[in-house]
């Protein structure tokens, strides 16, 4: 058994998923997700609350576990991840630990001799395609919404696709800004510029998770619509949606990136802010500024 912890937003959980996913397919074992972060963090202060969004994609059958009185083992037990001593909170099983501070590299050595174990957890967040790179073509058809789409955005879908100039902004800040991460209007307008002088005709569609403040910013430009959902499914409504422009303009979210990197089109163009961290963002033709 491969058990993979869920935590986090929505693209760091598909990066534990990818993660898990080609350990338990290389190694023949059933996966696991282990959701119990979710649980755990309800109600508490946070300004960010995350919820699991797995549940909402074609997965190929993964089992869900949930158990949140004992999440808090995983956080405490990743800072003795270098010492025995983790074993003394009660893990059963092999638990492979990442450097979290450094989730952005490939760290191959944690997975050495892993098939003798039988049964492991992983932690962390994975967010290198080295973990995931045979299984992509799996993934790319596993990441997909399990349900139908609704009206508003099953239209919205036909627009975008039939487009090809249409292109999916996502502007990440909530709690970007508080920690210095998110980018400002410029960055936006600059790539903006670029678009349109190099698209024939293109049509923008902002996903945010401030809306307010993308409304204040760009309210007097005709190409730009700000994509508004208020739904049970709102996030994987919105991923989907962007995911599906022909070309993208994205923050250094993960969210953003998922969305770009599962981009089909042989032809898009991917604007990337010239400051964004981690192989992940080396990706061919795609331009930073």
């Amino acid at each position: 058994m491969v058990k993979a912890i869920i935590q986090a937003g929505f693209g760091n959980q598909l990066f534990q998923y990818a993660t898990g996913y080609a350990l338990a397919k290389r190694l023949e074992q059933q996966l696991v997700l282990d959701t119990s972060f979710f649980d755990y963090v309800k109600g508490s202060n946070a300004d960010n609350i995350r919820v699991n969004n797995l549940n909402l994609l074609r997965l190929d059958n993964p089992k869900f576990d949930s158990i949140p009185q004992t999440y808090w083992k995983y956080r405490y037990g990743v800072l003795l991840r270098k010492t025995p001593f983790w074993r003394l909170l009660g893990f059963t099983s092999r638990v492979v630990w990442e450097d979290v501070a450094n989730c952005r590299e490939f760290q191959a050595e944690l997975f050495n001799g892993i098939e003798r174990y039988r049964n492991f957890e992983i932690y962390g967040f994975w967010q290198n395609t080295n973990y995931f790179k045979d299984v992509i073509a799996d993934l790319k058809r596993q990441f997909v919404p399990n349900y139908q789409l609704a009206g508003k955005i099953s239209k919205l879908n036909s627009e975008i696709s039939s487009n090809a100039d249409s292109v999916g902004v996502h502007i990440r800040r909530g709690d970007f800004v508080r920690l210095g991460w998110n980018k400002g209007a410029d960055y936006y307008r600059t790539a903006i510029g670029i678009m349109r002088q190099n698209l024939n005709k293109p049509h923008f569609y902002i996903c945010t998770d401030d809306k307010a403040w993308a409304r204040d910013e760009f309210k007097e430009e005709r190409d730009i619509e700000i994509i508004d959902i208020i739904s049970a499914t709102q996030d994987i409504d919105e991923f989907f949606l962007l995911s599906m422009c022909h070309h993208q303009i994205i923050s250094e979210s993960t969210f953003g990136w998922w969305a770009a990197y599962l981009n089909m089109h042989t032809d898009k163009r991917i604007i990337i802010p010239t400051d964004a961290q981690g192989e992940i963002f080396n990706q061919d033709n795609w331009t930073r500024i």
